[in-house]
């Protein structure tokens, strides 16, 4: 368990990133483990046809990102129009003791080993015995990210430069815009409710404690967090963290929380005029009141003759008619001692018009 203490004042230790980088950091995490990701599986998929060299670099390398993203892959956006390569020029400059370090705590959690500290070389020895058998791959990934951690962090920033160019950009042109709303509406819920508010309802799985003026993540890891000291937390929305919330609080690292933010996928769109549809198609949405329609659609009957033709009382048939004559399906009219109901064929007809030109995605 994480646990985040805020001072009474806090609204100004918040900050908020949208940031190419970790994006494909953690969506390469999914391709790496897709049958943990569930929701992100189109792109699991959509990744298929990418090019064979590019498909090869993300297998080869994927150790780095297999159980979690290590932190120096989150690189934060530093303004608003840094692009992917200025980031990743940035990931390229980080501490190769740094790489080493969270390379081989990636290695070991992904074997099941986790536990042991960077700074414990005895405690990577015996994980490295512990592992090291006959073309063991996760021994062979734990020995280069120890001892050729230059080597790895060229060959993690070529597989991701690969894999932008090949197919990830066009995904972040389209994630990108959801992104940066929830990044507003948390500023918006900021500036209303407050640093508590606004977690209570950021994260489904967090605990917010109102006395303390804290919040606890859920984590493997047992930590006790002053932001104040800190100096900020950011909050990244991420589509591709799912089902996980990632928080990073290890020096030399800003205090940072990624949490996943819905829909995944592509949102579904409605046509303009979706709320028009909403009432006809429920009232065609029953068999007997298609039936009725299907009678009126040969010639214009009376109540009393529907009544007949479909084995109904005149009241239950008055009531449908009623039904469709408020979704505009039917118009009645007076022909002497009998009202006469017909169907609205251009009603209809515009109906039938606008699900085809949704159904077509115009």
């Amino acid at each position: 368990m994480i646990r985040l203490n805020f001072p009474q004042r806090a609204d100004d230790l918040v900050r908020v990133d949208v940031s190419s980088v970790a994006e494909a950091a953690h969506s390469w995490h999914v391709l790496a483990d897709p049958g943990h990701h569930p929701l992100q599986l189109p792109w699991v998929r959509a990744c298929r046809s990418l090019d064979s060299r590019t498909r090869r670099a993300l297998r080869e390398q994927g150790f780095v990102v297999a159980h979690h993203v290590p932190s120096f892959l989150e690189a934060s956006a530093r303004h608003l129009d840094e692009s992917f390569d200025d980031q990743l020029a940035r990931v390229a400059g980080t501490p190769l003791e740094i790489v080493a370090a969270e390379v081989s705590a990636a290695v070991a959690g992904a074997n099941g080993r986790g536990g042991s500290e960077p700074s414990d070389p005895d405690g990577w020895d015996r994980l490295q015995r512990a592992l090291d058998h006959d073309d063991d791959p996760a021994a062979i990934a734990l020995r280069a990210a120890r001892e050729r951690p230059a080597e790895v962090l060229a060959a993690t920033i070529d597989a991701l430069d690969r894999y932008w160019r090949a197919g990830f950009a066009r995904e972040w042109a389209r994630v990108e815009p959801s992104l940066h709303a929830e990044a507003e509406r948390l500023g918006r819920r900021l500036a209303h409710g407050g640093v508590l508010g606004l977690l209570r309802s950021l994260i489904p799985s967090v605990s917010v404690d109102i006395s303390r003026r804290s919040i606890a993540l859920p984590t493997p890891h047992e930590h006790d967090v002053d932001v104040a000291q800190r100096g900020a937390v950011t909050f990244a929305p991420s589509h591709y963290v799912w089902p996980h919330v990632r928080v990073t609080c290890d020096a030399p690292w800003p205090l940072r929380v990624t949490y996943p933010i819905a829909p995944l996928g592509p949102t579904p769109s409605l046509p303009p005029s979706a709320d028009a549809l909403l009432e006809p198609l429920r009232a065609l949405g029953a068999d007997v009141r298609l039936r009725l329609l299907a009678s009126l659609l040969t010639e214009p009957r009376s109540t009393q003759e529907l009544a007949g033709l479909l084995a109904l009382s005149p009241a239950a048939v008055s009531r449908h008619l009623g039904q469709l004559a408020r979704a505009g399906l039917v118009r009645a009219s007076r022909e002497g001692y009998y009202v006469v109901y017909a169907p609205d064929r251009e009603r209809l007809a515009a109906i039938g018009g606008a699900l085809s030109t949704w159904a077509r995605g115009a």
